[in-house]
């Protein structure tokens, strides 16, 4: 069985010797490589990796919508069907591996949308996280969104749901499709 707290996929890093040197390079998140020289003779390396899956996470209409009743919590019980439609938002998840951090960032391409646990994103990693035990982690999600937000088209949850995915999969899938 893999372990919880480290990731199954792997991802190119490059490493070259070069006199007393050691370069390290590794795509930026403008898909870029960044390469840093150190010298190899006097450092002691820790050599972590990052990881990244990209996930779609697609709208949906509502074909039929019924208001069957209100619940003691104020919510409403609904009967629905829902269809997806080819209209997506793309979620790309990266984490690194060897941290005694607990870091989430949030970059999205509407400004408008804020980036901080006011997301459903924000709170589906957090939430993932907790219940999977996953004590230590560095995770930066990036929302390029093309669902408008507010049009009732489920841009928030299908999100939420594409982190959750990601995670899962990243994580070596602790958590079966039904718990997420």
């Amino acid at each position: 069985m893999k372990s919880p707290n480290k990731p199954s996929i792997s991802r190119y890093v490059g490493l070259f010797f070069c006199g007393f040197h050691l370069i390290i390079r590794l795509p930026d998140r403008a898909g870029c490589c960044i390469a840093q020289p150190f010298p190899a003779k006097s450092y002691i390396f820790e050599l972590w990796m990052v990881f990244m899956l990209q996930e779609t996470a697609n709208a949906k209409i509502n074909l039929f919508l019924d208001v069957t009743g209100r619940r003691d919590d104020g919510y409403h019980e609904l009967h629905s069907c829902m269809q997806t439609v080819g209209l997506c938002d793309t979620i790309s998840v990266e984490i690194c591996t060897d941290t005694d951090e607990k870091t989430i960032t949030l970059t999205c391409s509407d400004p408008t949308l804020p980036t901080n646990n006011r997301n459903l994103v924000w709170r589906a990693a957090e939430a993932y996280l907790s219940e999977a035990g996953i004590d230590n982690y560095r995770i930066h999600a990036h929302i390029e969104k093309r669902i408008p937000s507010g049009a009732g088209m489920g841009g928030g949850s299908a999100d939420a749901a594409a982190v959750l995915r990601a995670l899962n999969q990243m994580y070596g899938e602790p958590m079966p499709a039904m718990e997420l």
